[in-house]
């Protein structure tokens, strides 16, 4: 119909811009509707009225043209074509989503344009889009008062110098801020995210990190942040985010658009103007996912900031990388915050700003990267965070007895230890030796993924208060956990003992060790020592090595054999250099080394299949494609599915049977859990793996059921206790011959019987 009228009425200046026009409008309907010149008079001239139908079409956009006064532009004047096209088309969904809404049901051509005014910004209220009043910044110290000038670490002040000195220049659109961990980068970056937005003129800001569990950390500091700044809080947004959020929930088992169920907590994050969560929410905005242009919509009024930027795979950098060309081209600022940041990988993030530039060596280091591609490196003076840490190396790996009593050693004279393994299974087993060797007076913690989410959030806690700042620090303690505790969680351990691992996450490691200078350490203790666990034989690193790139296995030992000590944070850069190098060296093994670059080749081709396009400066990449995006963001699998590779996981819930008995009766009588119910049930769950899905069998259908609406991605169990356990109980049931637990203590154990 548009471009029908728009080419009879020359609306606009040139056929390029009515064309694209005319895409978003097909686009917002997800491709329906014939292109082609003619194609709708064609249609229409084959059913009575056909004709009368195309007079009201020219009579409606004639009256809506004369009330909106449009103005009359071309694309041909815009500097990037392909954005403006994807954020018109957003605003076009936005726009009729909201008045599609049940705010406007009972409105008619009678009602008062104030009135509409009023619901419109109540709307908007309730929804969380209004604009907050963030503080103008001129200085570290202003925007974090509690930070006093004479505490701040070095890369704060680096970049207080930094925005000093450009007060009158033009500031950059990427900023990548690489420092050691403990070294006060979350602060710099927000300080750095705030003097970007007010010189590019965004009114928010979105925290990206790897895990729904870094994000929820990230949260409760920017709350009390934004608190301290007199604002209401950020937004939550990961998968399980709604289980936090009460405000303007919509109930699933009432009939709703589907631009409200957008609109609800878990879909409207990107919208808020502040908002913490994990990478995934933002890297959809690059993707072929439906509806993925209101993400780009969110983002296009924010500064994006990306913490651990080192924490994620080929495949997944891939798709980041495309996101940042994104970024580039709507003028979104971005932050990027990394200890351990791979020379490579800092290389490819540039790219998508700028073209060759030259790497200067130094650490820590801000490089600024500028709307033109000129490339500014910044040596950073000095560091907050110098230790020396003493290596040592024993073939442990296997023999959680003698871990057990590695750890029990060390804190003879008191203090806290951190036994860090890499899977869950071997973490239970450590544990379970310390328990049975351990005095009474020890406290101990088991802190990994395959507890209930009601008991992991308890478990979380009890860790910060124990080991984070300002937390009640025991005498005698040991925390044995898996890599949930590897990055963002600000934890104080006076020695470490770790499983093997690529020499940057080990480096990540150590960042949870002797973190605070004030914190007390027993005197065998004050000196910082990373003890590492090896195999027995070279030739098998067990589970490790389903984890983590042999190559990079074999290239750490290499280097750290050589090494006693680490120097932190000299030593950084090259360590990792030394291990991610991506030439072939004569050290090697071949075969790993082959294997290493073809899986990284084969990530990147997968995920440039996800990914949409690179934005277009002339035109409207997505004008030529018609169809419906492939993907849809509904599914909650779709994160494990489509944002990172990987073997797909589930969520399983093992529910008292009260609790059983109500989920039965409402999916029974064909209706969809309320969200005080779904929220009940995603307490007592955890996720497992398809393989471990598989060994349940699931044969016995009355033991299960599959959730739907907030739990459609769940399968609910019922537990054998009669009693009405809560989810930081023990929880068992039997499926088959299979026993399933949720240990309080140990977490999750699927065991075959007979």
């Amino acid at each position: 119909m548009a471009i029908r009228i728009w080419e009879k009425e020359n609306r606009f200046q040139d056929r390029r811009t009515r064309k694209a026009l005319a895409a978003i409008l097909r686009l917002h309907h997800q491709g329906k509707g014939k292109s082609g010149r003619n194609a709708p008079e064609l249609e229409n001239e084959k059913w009575p009225g056909g004709q009368e139908w195309i007079r009201c079409q020219d009579v409606f956009e004639r009256r809506l043209w004369e009330w909106l006064e449009p103005p009359v532009f071309s694309l041909k004047q815009a500097t990037q074509a392909d954005a403006a096209c994807m954020l018109m088309l957003a605003n076009v969904i936005l726009a009729d989503w909201i008045a599609s809404g049940s705010f406007f049901f009972d409105t008619n051509e009678d009602t008062p344009e104030q009135e509409i005014r009023e619901r419109a910004c109540d709307f908007l209220r309730q929804a969380g889009m209004v604009p907050m009043a963030f503080p103008r910044v001129h200085s570290f110290c202003t925007l974090w008062p509690q930070i006093p000038e004479a505490q701040k670490r070095p890369l704060q002040n680096a970049l207080d110098c930094f925005f000093a000195e450009t007060e009158t220049e033009e500031l950059p659109q990427m900023m990548i801020l690489e420092a050691p961990m403990g070294e006060g980068k979350t602060e710099a970056g927000i300080y750095a995210a705030f003097r970007l937005m007010e010189y590019w003129k965004k009114n928010g800001f979105y925290i990206a990190l790897p895990t729904s569990a870094t994000a929820n950390q990230m949260e409760i500091r920017m709350n009390r942040f934004l608190k301290m700044h007199g604002e209401r809080n950020a937004k939550l947004l990961h998968s399980s985010a709604w289980l936090f959020e009460s405000e303007f929930q919509l109930e699933e088992d009432d009939v709703h658009t589907e631009a409200e169920l957008w609109l609800s907590s878990s879909k409207r994050g990107l919208l808020a103007p502040a908002a913490v969560g994990t990478v995934d929410q933002v890297m959809m905005a690059a993707m072929r996912v439906k509806y993925g242009v209101l993400r780009l919509e969110g983002l296009a009024g924010k500064v994006l900031i990306i913490d651990e930027v080192h924490a994620y795979d080929a495949y997944m950098s891939d798709i980041i990388g495309k996101l940042l060309e994104w970024c580039k081209a709507m003028s979104v600022p971005v932050v990027m915050l990394s200890a351990t940041l791979p020379p490579g990988r800092k290389r490819g993030m540039i790219s998508c700003y700028a073209g060759e530039f030259i790497s200067e060596e130094g650490y820590p280091m801000m490089t600024a990267v500028y709307r033109d591609g000129q490339v500014r490196q910044i040596r950073v003076p000095g560091s907050y965070q110098k230790n020396t840490v003493r290596v040592e190396m024993f073939p442990l790996l296997g023999r959680p007895v003698q871990v057990a009593e590695q750890a029990l050693k060390k804190i003879e004279d008191g203090g806290c230890v951190c036994v860090l393994m890499n899977t869950i299974k071997e973490a239970q087993q450590v544990y379970q030796c310390i328990r049975e060797m351990a005095e009474p007076q020890v406290r101990l913690l088991l802190f990994h993924s395959g507890f209930s989410m009601g008991r992991r959030a308890q478990i979380e806690k009890q860790c910060v208060e124990w080991f984070g700042p300002g937390g009640n620090r025991p005498q005698k303690a040991i925390l044995v956990a898996t890599q949930v505790v590897e990055q963002s969680i600000d934890i104080d351990m006076d020695a470490l003992i770790t499983a093997v691992a690529p020499i940057d996450l080990l480096l990540q490691r150590v960042g949870r060790m002797h973190r605070r200078r004030e914190t007390w350490r027993p005197d065998n203790l004050k000196i910082p020592v990373l003890t590492i666990l090896m195999p027995e034989s070279r030739e098998d690193y067990g589970a490790t090595e389903l984890i983590y790139y042999r190559l990079l296995l074999e290239r750490t030992v290499a280097v750290l054999e050589k090494k006693h000590t680490l120097s932190i944070p000299d030593d950084i850069p090259e360590l990792v250099e030394m291990v991610y190098g991506e030439e072939c060296r004569e050290d090697d093994d071949v075969e790993n080394f082959l294997k290493r670059s073809f899986q990284i080749e084969l990530q990147t081709g997968e995920g440039m299949q996800m990914e949409l396009g690179s934005p277009q400066t002339k035109r409207f990449g997505l004008a030529g494609e018609m169809q419906t995006l492939p993907w849809s963001d509904e599914d909650e699998q779709f994160l494990n599915a489509k944002t990172r590779l990987g073997e797909v996981t589930r969520k399983i819930a093992v529910v008292p049977q009260k609790l059983f008995q109500n989920v039965k009766a409402v999916l029974d009588a064909g209706r969809y859990p309320d969200l005080k119910l779904s929220r009940q049930v995603l307490l007592y769950s955890v996720t497992i793996s398809e393989r471990q899905c598989r060994a349940l069998h699931l044969e016995d259908s009355s033991m299960i059921l599959q959730g739907s609406g907030r739990l459609h991605a769940v399968w609910v169990f019922c537990c054998d206790s009669e009693e009405n356990v809560s989810a930081c109980d023990t929880l068992t049931v039997q499926i088959g011959d299979v026993r399933l637990s949720l240990d309080r203590e140990l977490g999750l154990f699927i065991k075959k019987e007979g």
